[in-house]
């Protein structure tokens, strides 16, 4: 335990400092319609506190701030209200997506294939399984699906 600690303190968290000088970074970059996809490599020295010649992050670590900045106030919102979907749900499932975003808030588990599919599946059995009101017109036929 002492060794641990005089190890972690003699190092200053360098790693959760530059973490943080990085979200902080982000943050001051987003604007209204974002900088576009993809766009945060090449747009982050702009914005940045930390010498880009010496490390220069690919992603912000934190799937919510990567998003803000390449898509903009108008990103983050149809992100925040995708979840609020999924939440919604009575389904078990969606707890398998609010693990997947913890975890984006520390790391970027979008960016991974493996994650992002399992993610993507989830979200896809959670929203097909929302239950359907069939509103019939006089001949007979469907004419309305709503969601509940």
């Amino acid at each position: 335990g002492v060794v641990t600690g005089a190890y972690i303190f003699s190092y200053k968290l360098t790693s959760i400092n530059e973490r943080l000088i990085i979200w902080w970074d982000t943050l001051t970059g987003i604007t209204f319609f974002g900088h576009g996809i993809g766009s945060f490599f090449t747009s982050y020295p702009f914005f940045s506190n930390l010498d880009t010649l010496l490390t220069r992050p690919t992603f912000a670590h934190n799937d919510f701030l990567q998003v803000l900045f390449e898509f903009g106030i108008v990103g983050g919102i149809l992100v925040f209200l995708f979840c609020v979907i999924i939440f919604r749900t009575n389904w078990k499932e969606h707890y398998v997506f609010a693990s997947i975003i913890g975890i984006s808030c520390f790391s970027f588990p979008f960016h991974m294939p493996v994650s992002a599919f399992i993610a993507c599946l989830v979200c896809g059995h959670v929203i097909s399984s929302r239950t359907y009101i069939c509103v019939s017109s006089n001949d007979g036929g469907a004419l309305l699906y709503k969601r509940i």
